[in-house]
């Protein structure tokens, strides 16, 4: 069962995916960002194992969003 999940997305992040997304699969309606993230999502758990690279974007990331989105912390 799919539930809704909400994050925090930069505009300019978003507007380039969904251009690069439409370039790669022709325009949809909606839904082609959110089925890419689910794919690399499941991608991600077939993955035994991961890079590190990864791993340490992910860790910075985390890292960084903590410290300056104080809504993150509600």
């Amino acid at each position: 069962m799919k539930k809704l999940f909400n994050f925090y997305l930069e505009d300019e992040i978003k507007e380039k995916v969904t251009a690069k997304l439409t370039k790669e699969i022709g325009h949809t309606e909606k839904g082609a960002l959110a089925s890419l993230i689910r794919v690399m999502l499941y991608d991600y758990l077939a993955t035994e194992e991961v890079n590190p690279g990864l791993i340490k974007r992910v860790m910075d990331e985390y890292i960084y969003t903590q410290t300056k989105n104080k809504r993150s912390k509600m």
